[in-house]
């Protein structure tokens, strides 16, 4: 390792399941190559025990635990801030670790982040706010009684700020409406991305075998939370059933335990369409089950704006371009703009309609696959997207 190198602080928000999230691992891994990296985790230790998490020998990882109840300190005009937007962090430790090491940067994700990156302010740290999550008081009030202040604690330091990242320039435009201030950091458009990663030649790593599924059905996958909330779980397993007999349908990702939803996918499931994975697979096994399948599912709810305005913002995106999955999605304006640069995907107004994407795709699949392969080179590869940073990082 070269000592030589410089220092960051990562700072990741108390409750994000990041031991469940590709991308941020992935970021994380690749750039340790060129820093070192303390990690700031509002997580117990227990968390890591049983997750698939890996993380690079250049990375440190700080968890400040979760207490039960607010850790009430004094900590200048942060205060108030740090007190009431935290989680139940660990406050006095997490206070501790930063006073005692210097860092050169510190990126903050989230807006829970940037209030703790304010201690960072006080030692001359370069700090990179990277809000990848679009709150809003309206999507976001009933299970947020935090966010009032942390919209408030963000107006008060967002021109104090070296740098901010945003996907894209719509979710940039959206950033500024809901935070209501003329603002004049630096900036820098980074989508989610995803490093590179090779395909296992082994027989086992598909979908076809782990369903013991015949070797010519086509896999349309739908990967993320199996949710009734905001996630279309119903629609899409209505919409299977009218689906050719060729195709069936994967539901990948977890369920948290709603065995009423288990029970009526079931009940509507009359043609035995839908199979289910809730396994959490390591990233390499998840890339190679994604890779045996045909198409990929995206359906974002129209009413929040951190799920409208996805195409540049989600893994489940970045992991099925990777794979070289066409995509199937809503016709949101964000969506066919960039389908109309990259034939990738085909966007469709209703769930009825989605039968006709799929025999057009499938229609043409190789130029379909070949095309998302190239969007993910053009957007979603990590491995190019990261000199961009660098290269902001150093002229800070």
């Amino acid at each position: 390792m070269d000592s030589k190198m410089k220092k960051i602080a990562f700072i990741w928000p108390a409750g994000f399941p990041l031991n469940r999230m590709i991308w941020p691992q992935d970021f994380l891994n690749i750039l340790a190559n060129y820093f070192f990296i303390d990690l700031y985790w509002g997580q117990k230790e227990n968390h890591f025990q049983g997750s698939t998490l890996k993380l690079h020998e250049n990375i440190n990882v700080i968890s400040y635990g979760i207490l039960e109840h607010y850790v009430k300190q004094d900590f200048s005009d942060i205060k108030p801030y740090l007190i009431e937007s935290l989680t139940s962090g660990n406050i006095q430790y997490l206070y501790n670790s930063i006073q005692k090491n210097n860092y050169d940067y510190c990126i903050a994700n989230e807006k829970s982040s940037l209030v703790i990156a304010k201690e960072f302010m006080q030692k001359n740290t370069k700090i990179i706010y990277w809000p990848t999550e679009l709150y809003t008081m309206e999507s976001h009030a009933d299970s947020h009684h935090r966010l009032p202040i942390q919209l408030d604690y963000e107006r008060k330091v967002i021109n104090s700020i070296d740098l901010i990242i945003h996907a894209d320039e719509n979710r940039e435009k959206e950033f500024f409406r809901i935070c209501q201030k003329e603002f004049f950091t630096k900036k820098l458009y980074f989508p989610i991305s995803l490093k590179r990663e090779k395909i296992s030649n082994s027989p086992n790593k598909s979908y076809h075998n782990l369903f013991n599924l015949e070797k010519q059905k086509k896999i349309i996958l739908y990967n993320g939370l199996i949710s009734v909330h905001k996630r279309f779980i119903i629609d899409i397993v209505i919409a299977a059933q009218k689906m050719p007999e060729e195709v069936v349908v994967v539901l990948s990702g977890l369920h948290n335990g709603d065995s009423e939803l288990l029970r009526i996918i079931k009940i509507l499931d009359k043609k035995g369409q839908i199979f289910i994975d809730t396994i959490l697979h390591s990233p390499e096994e998840r890339h190679n089950l994604f890779c045996t399948a045909d198409i990929g599912l995206a359906f974002y709810v129209e009413d929040d704006v951190n799920e409208l305005l996805t195409i540049m913002s989600s893994d489940k995106i970045a992991s099925y371009t990777r794979a070289g999955l066409p995509i199937i999605s809503f016709d949101y304006s964000n969506y066919i703009n960039i389908y109309g640069k990259v034939k990738f995907g085909i966007g469709i107004d209703e769930f009825q309609n989605i039968n006709r994407a799929i025999t057009e795709i499938l229609a043409h699949y190789d130029e379909y696959s070949k095309n998302s392969l190239s969007a993910y080179e053009k957007y979603y590869c990590l491995d190019n997207n990261i000199n961009s940073l660098l290269k902001t990082l150093d002229k800070l």
